[in-house]
């Protein structure tokens, strides 16, 4: 007798995953005849689900894996009441043991090897992985929920066969930790594609980031000092108007057009410099903002692909998003960098022609 393999699942998966709805109820109902006790036991963790489509997917991949067990040869013989609450118990009594240790998908592989099912947990990984429609349906924490209910499920079922199994071999770390062997953590790689990219990518983000910081802070000081220039500019350009008004309103000060292009000169790149700071602020805030959470957007990112995993498409998005945030800051800062000496130009040259008609 052998495991299930990856073939047997595949063809079984085929079937069930066309059944109508109407099909799947006639399914479960005539499996419960068979096997009351755990027709019973699927009936309440299918139930345990919100949605429907939860519901009916928990269905199909145990009506798959259920359909292997029975191509085994003499079948499984009537489960207990008391195998099904044995075996549960012992499930959970399994994670006890090694969850601190290794990652919960992890620990589920080596659950399966330890069944001599090695292929199961990567067959109902798989589903999520090329399934948009379920990576909707299930969060990951739910992902982690089915792929556990399902799994317990199974040893539920394979308790019967177990004996007749050839064993795995079971491998142990450095520390003398239960760890996954060669084979199965290929296959697990392979089911993580793209993760080396992911972390490579991230790491290559970190670096620049940390010398956009760096450079922002550098241009902090010299844009309070133009900023400054520009207030004591306006302020200055105001009060000399408003003296010249009143001066005006009491006898008429006889200004030649030089003086009044002069004047209008003054006023209209005034004008254009507190615009142009103002738009300089918005955007030196925006930045600063947004280069100074770096920290904050890194670790929201290893959050999400710690949570998202193994999904590596959306973590590509994810890590993508933050490559983007860095751009798009990096943009910015360079304009910034470069309109600094035009900005400080045009505000020395209006000052210096406000000075010229003071005096």
């Amino acid at each position: 007798m052998n495991p299930i393999t990856k073939e047997q699942l595949e063809q079984a998966d085929d079937f069930v995953f066309h059944y109508t709805e109407q099909q799947l109820k006639e399914w479960l109902e005539d499996y419960r005849k068979r096997q009351y006790n755990v027709g019973t036991h699927i009936i309440r963790e299918m139930n345990a689900w919100k949605k429907n489509e939860q519901k009916d997917f928990y269905l199909m991949i145990s009506a798959v894996i259920i359909s292997c067990f029975e191509n085994y040869e003499g079948g499984i013989s009537l489960i207990t009441k008391d195998e099904i609450e044995r075996s549960v118990k012992s499930w959970r009594r399994r994670f006890d043991k090694y969850d601190e240790r290794i990652s919960g998908f992890d620990c589920m592989v080596l659950f399966a090897e330890e069944e001599s099912q090695p292929k199961l947990p990567f067959y109902i990984a798989d589903k999520f992985l090329h399934s948009e429609y379920y990576q909707e349906v299930f969060d990951m924490d739910e992902r982690a929920g089915l792929i556990s209910s399902v799994l317990c499920l199974s040893f539920v079922i394979n308790d019967k066969v177990k004996k007749f199994l050839p064993k795995q071999k079971i491998y142990f770390d450095d520390r003398g930790h239960p760890s996954i062997g060669k084979a199965m953590n290929d296959e697990k790689n392979a089911l993580y594609k793209d993760v080396e990219e992911i972390q490579k990518r991230i790491l290559a983000t970190n670096a620049p980031m940390i010398k956009l910081q760096e450079d922002i802070n550098s241009i902090l000081d010299p844009y309070d000092a133009y900023f400054v220039g520009v207030s004591k500019h306006s302020t200055k350009l105001i009060n000399h108007l408003r003296l010249w008004s009143k001066l005006e309103a009491k006898m008429p000060l006889g200004m030649d057009d030089k003086q009044h292009a002069v004047l209008k000169e003054i006023t209209m790149l005034s004008g254009k410099i507190d615009e142009d700071a103002s738009k300089a602020i918005h955007d030196l805030l925006e930045t600063k903002e947004s280069v100074f959470s770096y920290d904050k957007i890194l670790k929201d990112c290893m959050d999400f692909i710690t949570k998202t995993i193994p999904d590596t498409k959306k973590c590509i998005d994810e890590v993508e998003r933050v490559e983007n945030i860095y751009k798009a800051d990096m943009k910015k800062y360079d304009k910034l960098h470069k309109d600094l000496p035009v900005l400080t130009s045009e505000l020395e040259k209006a000052s210096k022609l406000l000075n010229g008609i003071m005096n």
